[in-house]
């Protein structure tokens, strides 16, 4: 019986599927909310919480409702914080220098954004969220009867 050398591995990677993974790097959508607006903040895993801060500077100087319902003078008028287990309390994040895979952000999480009032003294979160009816929409009366109706 004659011995078969095989060439390669199906295992290893040929030169394009490296030149592949090593561009790859893995990207964390964040959803940071205030008052009725959503900024989403595309995220390597080595993004530190200053780049984040900084993204999300630029996006909320576009709107103009936001600016002139708090002073957004620069990325120190916000903290970013994530919402706890009650959803009424929230967690600051702190350190400008940590990265996303540090604070061990999640893919698509939700983060909230207080701003600092006039004496740098941060507020609270305000964040509205949507309703799920449409403007015009009403809600459908429940039916109180239980069951089946019966045919006659």
């Amino acid at each position: 019986m004659r011995k078969i050398k095989r060439v390669g591995s199906r295992s290893s990677p040929n030169h394009h599927q490296v030149a592949t993974m090593a561009a790859y790097r893995p990207v964390q959508q964040l959803l940071l909310k205030t008052h009725t607006h959503t900024v989403v903040v595309p995220a390597p895993l080595t993004s530190t919480l200053a780049d984040i801060k900084s993204a999300v500077y630029a996006a909320l100087t576009q709107f103009s409702d936001i600016s002139s319902a708090v002073s957004i003078l620069g990325e120190d008028s916000f903290e970013v914080c994530r919402a706890g287990k009650s959803g009424g309390d929230y967690t600051l994040l702190e350190g400008d220098k940590k990265t996303v895979k540090e604070m061990g952000l999640a893919n698509w999480e939700i983060l909230y954004l207080r701003f600092r009032d006039a004496d740098g003294e941060l507020m609270p979160v305000q964040v509205t969220l949507p309703s799920l009816l449409g403007d015009d929409e009403d809600e459908e009366p429940v039916s109180s009867s239980k069951g089946k109706e019966v045919a006659r």
